[in-house]
């Protein structure tokens, strides 16, 4: 981690750890001791128990009374009301499509595009940047409401779902699947045919909320 700017100390703790626990560094039920934290970053403890405490609010921490500070382990049961919430949200998103803008297209095309150069081959180039790509490509989606209250509700539903995702690690064939999905919902928005991108985007969720949930059952068996 580069030094931190004591200017901005809190953001930088609250960016840095949002990070290692989306990224898989710290794993569900890992308990994060403020103590250890704050000797690691070379800062006090007092902007790292701010940043907990916002980690917290995101839903990605839970702080246990006289027990500590663990990442939130997610359920089989949390992720498809995650996934739940997810079909709601952006299928409403995309009843708004008086708000998809040329340049708003062009977004999701870059999106696609870098995603598909990550997943050719046998491996990935980069699965950190495949995952980011893989939720920015679904706030777009969202961004099309014009709500700013709907678009902070869903980052912190998206966040369980990519902790999970870095816990189970890749696989080159559901990501390649997924690229293949988004050009559909892409193609359709195009065409601005609404109803043909909520078939898309619905058959999408369901492709990878069942995916998600196979692999987590495989994690989790001994």
């Amino acid at each position: 981690m580069p030094p931190l700017n004591t200017a901005q100390l809190y953001q930088q703790v609250y960016d840095h750890l949002r990070g290692e626990i989306i990224g898989g560094v710290y794993r569900p039920g890992e308990r994060l001791a403020v103590e250890q934290l704050a000797s690691d970053l070379g800062i006090s403890q007092t902007p790292v128990r701010a940043a907990l405490s916002r980690l917290q609010s995101d839903g990605l921490v839970e702080i246990l009374p006289r027990k500590g500070t663990f990442v939130t382990a997610t359920t089989a049961e949390e992720v498809r009301e995650v996934f739940q919430l997810r079909r709601i949200i952006e299928c409403a998103s995309l009843d708004s499509l008086d708000a998809l803008s040329e340049e708003l297209i062009q977004e999701f095309d870059q999106v696609v595009t870098e995603s598909a150069a990550l997943v050719e081959g046998r491996r990935f180039l980069d699965y950190p940047r495949y995952l980011h790509l893989d939720v920015e490509f679904h706030y777009l989606i969202v961004s099309l409401l014009r709500n700013r209250r709907a678009s902070t509700f869903y980052r912190t539903l998206r966040w369980p779902v990519q902790v999970m995702l870095a816990l189970v690690g890749s696989d080159n064939q559901r990501s390649t699947a997924t690229v293949a999905e988004h050009s559909e919902i892409v193609a359709a928005l195009k065409e601005r045919d609404a109803a043909k991108a909520r078939e898309a985007l619905l058959r999408h969720l369901d492709n990878s909320e069942s995916d998600l949930l196979s692999r987590l059952a495989q994690v989790a068996t001994p």
